[in-house]
């Protein structure tokens, strides 16, 4: 179980090296787009550990976590997946270096 939700995220992973390569040629600092990483990351994340944790005493206060395992089968936590490790690389974002995106100072070495 372990081993196929580790697979999907490499598979998402490997979906989004491209256009993180891209833009890690781009000039500027590097940000994190906490925004999509928590709205689309955290609950992808649940749906590929639910079938794990479906074994543990913690499953009961979950709410709708039977019927991913049971109506879903496996297509809900290959899904998750790949769209978790594909957010994972698509949350690094780059910006150009300003003075406000230092707060108007400027580290120069």
């Amino acid at each position: 179980m372990v081993y196929a939700s580790l697979l999907n995220v490499g598979f998402g992973i490997l979906l989004a090296i491209w256009p993180f390569v891209r833009k890690c040629r781009q000039p500027g600092v590097c940000r994190v787009d906490w925004i999509k990483l928590l709205t689309v990351g955290i609950p992808a994340a649940f749906v590929i550990s639910y079938v794990c944790l479906n074994f543990s005493p913690i499953s009961q206060f979950f709410p709708f976590g039977y019927h991913l395992v049971v109506i879903g089968g496996s297509g809900f936590q290959m899904f998750g997946g790949i769209v978790l490790g594909y957010v994972l690389h698509d949350s690094l974002q780059k910006q150009e270096a300003s003075f406000a995106s230092y707060g108007g100072f400027v580290n120069r070495l």
